[in-house]
């Protein structure tokens, strides 16, 4: 009788939970500004600064072909430029993340990724791109995308001393295959929905405050009302935030030690000197927001 008196109420607070995790999903849609109901999430437009064009090669791994694909600068004879590794989603086809990363190129970067099935295929395709000679070695960042933020983040643990910064949108740290917070050595930027149900937010907040606690930097937007897979809207105004982020610790003068400020710095800077006095409290016109250490 006891069993079956601890399973309904196992069950009623399974429920209850359920219950408060979509009405907080309805009062945070009912705090968006007109422009970003879901009746009207119009993207701004992401104007490329530069001409783009595409570059495919293969490579062979146990048998199969894993195709890559490089969206770079146009007439890039002589040049370098900083590198952008996209890992996408387990699973999909690079392609169809080719128009955010030929957004990201025609800013001024060569980016890469691949039809990867394994992380054998990531770090192969990571050696694959750094050895492109149109790729400037010591300016090379990842940025890895829901469960691609697992590859991305063992990659930087794999490769501490090449990867100079990661961006991670949506995913689960890899606690399970390296030490992280000792391993990891770049600086790292979450984008997270903060009504993320598949991966709540607290997940990256929990790697924030923990690796920041060690003394790395790392910077964490939460896009609010974001769910797990981010629309056009919120992709587009995270690209500002990432976007910093790559001209920071891309630039040519900026090193892991030591940043070099890029347009929009300085309100970084402010918000790190206040954040132990006060926290950043949204605003029903607010899209994202930030914290660094």
């Amino acid at each position: 009788m006891n069993r079956i008196i601890q399973k309904w109420l196992i069950f009623f607070l399974v429920l209850l939970a359920s219950l408060t995790v979509s009405l907080h999903a309805k009062e945070k849609k009912n705090q968006f500004p007109p422009e970003l109901t879901n009746e009207n999430r119009k993207a701004p437009k992401v104007e490329k600064n530069i001409e783009t064009e595409q570059q495919r090669m293969n490579f062979s791994v146990d048998n199969k072909e894993v195709e890559v694909l490089v969206i770079h600068p146009k007439n890039i004879e002589n040049k370098s430029y900083p590198l952008v590794y996209y890992i996408q989603e387990e699973g999909d086809k690079i392609d169809t993340v080719l128009q955010k990363m030929d957004a990201i190129a025609g800013m001024g970067y060569v980016v890469g990724g691949s039809d990867y099935k394994t992380y054998d295929d990531v770090e192969k395709t990571f050696l694959m791109l750094q050895a492109l000679e149109y790729v400037d070695a010591e300016r090379m960042a990842v940025m890895g995308v829901t469960q691609g933020v697992g590859h991305a983040m063992y990659l930087g643990c794999k490769h501490p001393e090449s990867i100079r910064g990661m961006v991670v949108i949506s995913g689960k740290p890899p606690y399970d295959k390296c030490d992280l917070v000792n391993e990891l050595k770049c600086p790292v930027l979450l984008i997270h929905g903060d009504v993320d149900y598949q991966v709540p937010c607290g997940v990256s907040e929990y790697f924030y405050y923990d690796y920041t606690s060690h003394g790395k930097k790392a910077t964490l937007f939460r896009v609010y009302g974001g769910l797990h897979y981010l629309n056009d809207a919120e992709w587009d105004r995270s690209f500002t935030e990432f976007m910093k982020f790559f001209g920071t610790y891309l630039s040519p003068a900026s090193s892991q030690e030591e940043e070099t400020p890029v347009e929009g710095q300085e309100e970084t800077q402010t918000d790190t000197k206040t954040q132990n006095k006060t926290k950043p409290t949204p605003s029903p016109t607010s899209t994202g927001g930030y914290e660094e250490r």
